[in-house]
């Protein structure tokens, strides 16, 4: 409960009136909820997401995000806070540079990458490549990599659909069985997404989504984790004339939240 109060303080002020209010391209704040299900999976998890992003004139913007996350049945919980670097080739598109900081119980991790975006009032889209310097109890070395992509069209007055895709990549071992090496195990989300603007500036939706898991041996195929399928509703609140920030969050510990 601490920390949901002290991150809610932190969106509020990051998106208060200030003297940086005319240089304000665009904020957000946003709420989700997702109830899981599958054969081994039975749970839900709720997360806050607040950005902000500024124009510092020149084509050059930076912008920050701040969210918190809850597995509502194990109590595990995650906060993350983001900053990015960014260039503006165009109005409503962007490139940039992030670095992000995960914290839950029992790991931290650092997170770094570049990415491309663009949002307007039709439309948005986002894609990111980075890697993570993962620390904390019982956490081997490992080379990890973070990628998403995600995009969001209008489709008739004030509905959107989407894709979206996130996963990491890099855990490594041995088989039980045969001690033989485990390469590339990547984890992955993959959901759709409907949404409504009720106003303008305020939106609900709706998220169907598939996490999974897979490995190799060599170039075989041999370790597929049974999916977790999940649907989640939210909302969110934008502010500015670019409709909210271009860029979200980057996170590991946050998967699948």
């Amino acid at each position: 409960m601490k920390n949901k109060i002290v991150l809610s303080a932190a969106i509020a002020a990051m998106i208060a009136p200030s003297a940086f209010a005319q240089s304000l391209t665009g904020a957000s704040v946003s709420g989700d909820y997702r109830s899981y299900f599958g054969d081994d999976a039975d749970g839900s998890s709720f997360s806050l997401e607040g950005g902000a992003e500024v124009s510092l004139g020149n084509n050059f913007a930076v912008s920050a995000n701040l969210s918190f996350g809850k597995d509502d049945d194990s109590d595990a919980d995650y906060t993350n806070g983001t900053l990015h670097a960014i260039y503006m080739v165009s109005p409503g598109a962007a490139v940039a540079g992030f670095v992000s900081r995960d914290s839950t119980d029992s790991a931290n991790s650092t997170n770094y990458g570049v990415e491309f975006g663009g949002r307007s009032n039709t439309a948005r889209y986002e894609i990111y490549y980075g890697a993570t310097d993962l620390t904390g109890d019982n956490v081997t070395d490992e080379d990890l990599t973070i990628f998403g992509a995600s995009f969001d069209v209008q489709v008739a007055s004030g509905f959107s659909v989407g894709l979206g895709y996130e996963s990491f990549t890099g855990l490594s071992g041995r088989r039980a069985d045969t001690g033989a090496l485990i390469e590339d195990v990547t984890y992955s989300d993959t959901s759709i997404i409907a949404r409504y603007n009720v106003v303008p500036n305020a939106s609900v939706y709706g998220k169907l989504g598939k996490i999974a898991g897979n490995a190799f041996e060599g170039d075989t195929t041999f370790f597929t984790e049974d999916d977790v399928r999940y649907f989640g509703v939210g909302a969110e609140f934008t502010f500015g004339g670019q409709r909210g920030p271009i860029f979200g969050e980057r996170t590991l510990s946050g998967f699948g939240f």
